[in-house]
């Protein structure tokens, strides 16, 4: 977090380090997001976040096949559920462009889940949600 703006050569050097930045004037400007990972692909906030968002929220769901006989009905539940929480993104046009379920069959009463998600274009961008009004009631100490 900076006062002063950087030069050029500093900000690819914050990035290359998985510094993200912050500039003031007049409020901040998002300069560059990036995450401490060094693994290309994975060094942008919003992809990160994006995956963390799809992961995180078919947990829950299958959370509920765990240690359970891996019959045929849990296998199209669990397979119909990842599919209908996808196509419900792409649909909205949020997140995900595109999108593949498919399963493996690991033994008898198991089986995988893969997915493949192709991320929507233009989701690099960071949203503050803000709540503006004569009603808001703010919390103490936030």
């Amino acid at each position: 977090l900076t006062y002063e703006a950087l030069d050029r050569e500093a900000y690819i050097g914050l990035r290359e380090a998985g510094i993200s930045a912050l500039e003031k004037d007049n409020g901040f400007g998002f300069v560059s997001g990036v995450t401490s990972s060094l693994t290309p692909g994975l060094e942008e906030i919003t992809r990160r976040r994006m995956t963390d968002h799809i992961q995180l929220s078919a947990a829950p769901f299958l959370k509920t096949y765990v240690k359970k006989a891996k019959t045929e009905n849990r296998r199209k539940q669990a397979l119909g559920g990842l599919i209908d929480f996808l196509g419900g993104l792409k649909d909205a046009e949020r997140i995900v462009a595109d999108f593949a379920v498919r399963e493996q069959q690991v033994a008898a009463g198991q089986f995988r889940l893969f997915t493949q998600v192709k991320l929507i274009d233009h989701a690099l961008y960071v949203v503050l949600e803000t709540e503006i009004g004569t009603n808001v009631k703010i919390q103490a100490g936030t």
